[in-house]
């Protein structure tokens, strides 16, 4: 199952409590056609964008915001990926909380609902403490830990200082003949589309298109730069202590990676570290997916709808 067909599955769980109301569907790009056309009997009345109003598609009327008010509008599906979603959210909340409309995501959750959730939650964030931590990991099933800053810090404040200090070391490796590597390393990974998954033999394929360095060099530099970013990690010991203490409760384990390095690099970076049990990584270049397309649902496979705490 394709992430989208999850969200309009549960879209059509959400039906009863939004299947006699004034729909708008907020879009215009294939999630919002995939709605038009898996809910034919709701009342839709139009799609919504303010860049395209007046304009007709897929059999509907392209309204403004200001024409969805004309219409006594009591529901908007936003018909977009979570990124997107979240924009838009964003966007049009407050016009939606004054004129008490219900804006919904695709997954069928309201997001006004969401965000006061959320907002709720981080207020309480300031007076948490590690006691409090783990009598919330004793009553989830599922602990999922997010590797950088809670697992290990980077000693690079970001991926441009990163790369200089790498550019140094490459300097003075006698196999790599590479100049201006910082500015080439970056455009190679700006050439990669947004939202794309990518590894870094994806990254370096292009840096060899940009520099004309030889697939030997190629190579290298791909093993040269994962393992000066596995030496760069500096391990935040109160987070491992907390999974380990997890593990040995009989939770299960999962850790989130926003790397882009192989499954052989990651397990030695874990061991290295001191991490001991989990279940699996879910890393978006391992399973070749971005986690608004379902990176998250796909990695926790049977576990995916369990009681969870995201740490």
């Amino acid at each position: 199952m394709t992430e989208k067909e999850y969200r309009l599955e549960r879209l059509k769980q959400k039906q009863e409590e939004f299947q006699n109301r004034r729909i708008v569907v907020y879009g215009t790009g294939i999630n919002a056609e995939a709605v038009l056309k898996s809910f034919p009997e709701l009342n839709i009345l139009a799609l919504m964008d303010g860049k395209q109003a007046g304009e007709y598609l897929y059999g509907k009327r392209i309204i403004s915001m200001d024409e969805a008010r004309l219409l006594n509008v009591e529901v908007i599906i936003i018909a977009a990926e979570v990124v997107s979603s979240y924009i838009i959210s964003e966007r049009i909340r407050p016009f939606c909380i004054e004129n008490h409309i219900t804006l919904l995501n695709m997954y069928g959750y309201d997001e006004v609902k969401l965000h006061r959730q959320v907002l709720e939650q981080e207020l309480k964030y300031i007076n948490s403490n590690k006691k409090q931590l783990m009598q919330q990991i004793q009553v989830h099933d599922v602990i999922c830990f997010q590797l950088l800053d809670v697992l290990c810090a980077c000693t690079y404040f970001d991926k441009d200082s990163f790369w200089c200090a790498l550019e140094e070391n490459i300097a003075g490796d006698e196999r790599l003949n590479v100049s201006n590597f910082a500015r080439n390393r970056k455009r190679a990974e700006e050439r990669l589309q947004k939202n794309q998954v990518y590894t870094l033999e994806d990254v370096y394929n292009i840096f060899q298109t940009v520099t004309s360095v030889s697939r030997e060099e190629r190579k290298q530099l791909c093993k040269t730069e994962e393992h000066f970013l596995l030496e760069g990690f500096i391990p935040k010991n109160q987070g491992i202590d907390l999974l380990n203490w997890a593990s040995e409760q009989g939770k299960k384990i999962y850790i989130i990676s926003e790397l882009h390095i192989s499954k052989e690099n990651l397990e030695r970076l874990l061991r290295e570290l001191g991490i001991k049990k989990y279940q699996a990584v879910i890393q978006e270049s391992l399973f070749h997916l971005t986690f608004s397309k379902g990176a998250l649902r796909v990695g926790l496979g049977e576990d995916f709808g369990k009681r969870t705490l995201y740490i």
